[in-house]
C-alpha cells in the first residue's frame, strides 16, 4: 500500500538513505509566511520508490498570495464585466451553480519560482473558457480596438491578458470554480479564478471581480516593479530529490524532478552526474502542451562528490540555460543543478 508524505527534504532523503549519512540542508527548506516552498507530495509505493503524483493534491498545491487574504462574503460574489469603464454584464454564483463542469489539466507556477523555491504545481481545473461563459450570457465580446484585458481580484491584485487570449483553441482564459474534482478552495480562489494556460501565476487572478476590456496597456500590480509584462512560461526544470548538498550513503540513488515550458512542451531531459557527460532521463508522465513532465534517473555512484544537473529542451528547441539564480521578474529558465555526496 501506498504511504504518502507532505513534501520534506529530510523525511525523503533519509528514507532514500535508508536512514543513514549526516544530511545538509539549504535555506530554502525555511517556509516564507506568504509562500509554502516545495508543497508536492513525495509518495512510496511497495517498494520503497518515491515518485511525484501526476495530479497535486489540493492541501499540497502551491500557494502565493501579494496582498493579503481577502475579507468578503463568497455569497454576494459577483464577477462585472465592463468595457472601457461601462458595466456591460455581470456572472454570479447562482448562475455558476446550474453549469455542467468542463475540466482542463494545468500545471501552475509562479514567475518567482527557482532552485529555491519550487513553486509549480499540477491540478485538473473545472469550469468554462471565459469566452464561452460571455456567450452563453449575452455579453458583448471584445471590438476591434480592444488591446487587453484588465482584471481585478477581491484583494485588489490586478493584471492583464492580451484580447487574443479569449480567442485561442481550447480556450485561452478559463474561468474557474473546482478544482481536482471538488469545490475550489478559499485560498485557491473561491467561489472563482482565472487559469490562463502558457502563462505565470501572475496572470491567473483569484477571487476575481472584474474584468474590463481596456483600449491600451494596462499597468499591472508588478508591472510598477519592471516585471515581465507578457509573463509567458520559460522552459525550467527542478530536482526534487535527492536535494542540494545531500549526503547519501553508496549504492543506487534515484533522482526525480520536474519539467515544465507552458505551451511549448518538453520533450527531452537530460542529465549529468560529472559535469561533462549526458544522459536521458525517463518520463514518468508527459502528457503535452500546458502540463509539466515528471523525469526520473538511476544511477549507482561510489563515494565521492557529485555535480549533478538536469538540461530540457522543448517541441521547439527552446533549451534551459545554466543558471542557478530564479529571475522573478520574467521566470526561472535554468535547469538546476545540485551537489551529491555519497560515502
Amino acid at each position: 500500500m501506498s504511504k504518502t508524505l507532505k513534501w520534506n527534504r529530510r523525511r525523503v532523503l533519509q528514507a532514500l538513505a535508508g536512514g543513514g549519512g549526516a544530511l545538509a540542508f539549504p535555506a530554502c527548506d525555511q517556509l516564507d509566511v506568504k509562500i509554502r516552498n516545495n508543497p508536492d507530495a513525495v509518495m512510496f509505493d511497495e517498494n520503497g520508490k518515491p515518485y511525484i503524483p501526476p495530479v497535486t493534491s489540493n492541501d499540497d498545491f502551491y500557494r502565493y498570495q501579494c496582498c493579503g487574504s481577502p475579507n468578503f462574503k463568497p455569497e454576494n460574489w459577483v464577477l462585472t464585466i465592463l468595457d472601457r469603464g461601462e458595466v456591460i454584464g455581470t456572472i454570479e454564483k447562482s448562475y455558476l451553480d446550474t453549469l455542467p463542469i468542463r475540466e482542463i489539466e494545468l500545471t501552475l507556477e509562479c514567475i518567482g519560482s527557482g532552485p529555491r523555491n519550487q513553486n509549480i504545481s499540477n491540478a485538473v481545473w473545472g469550469g468554462w473558457p471565459l469566452k464561452d461563459v460571455l456567450e452563453d450570457l449575452g455579453i458583448a465580446l471584445p471590438g476591434a480596438t480592444i488591446e487587453e484585458f484588465r482584471i481585478v481580484g477581491v484583494d485588489d491584485y490586478h493584471a492583464s491578458l492580451p484580447v487574443e487570449k479569449l480567442d485561442e483553441e481550447g480556450g485561452g482564459i478559463w474561468l474557474i470554480w473546482e478544482m481536482n474534482h471538488d469545490r475550489l478552495p478559499d485560498e485557491h480562489g473561491y467561489p472563482a479564478r482565472l487559469m490562463v494556460p502558457g502563462r505565470y501565476g501572475v496572470k491567473n487572478i483569484k477571487w476575481v471581480k472584474e474584468f474590463e476590456y481596456y483600449d491600451g496597456i494596462w499597468e499591472g500590480y508588478w508591472d510598477r516593479f519592471d516585471w515581465d509584462h507578457e509573463a509567458v512560461y520559460r522552459v525550467n526544470g527542478y530536482i526534487l530529490v535527492p536535494s542540494d548538498q545531500s549526503v547519501v550513503d553508496a549504492g543506487p540513488v534515484h533522482v526525480l524532478g520536474t519539467a515544465f515550458a507552458g505551451e511549448d512542451p518538453v520533450v527531452r531531459v537530460e542529465i549529468t552526474t560529472d559535469g561533462d557527460n549526458w544522459t536521458d532521463c525517463v518520463f514518468d508522465y508527459a502528457p503535452g502542451a500546458n502540463r509539466w513532465v515528471l523525469w526520473s534517473h538511476y544511477f549507482e555512484p561510489k563515494a565521492g562528490e557529485y555535480p549533478v544537473q538536469i538540461r530540457c529542451t522543448t517541441e521547439s528547441g527552446a533549451k534551459t540555460q545554466g543558471t542557478q539564480a530564479s529571475s522573478a521578474k520574467a521566470g526561472y529558465d535554468g535547469g538546476q543543478r545540485i551537489k551529491l555526496t555519497v560515502i
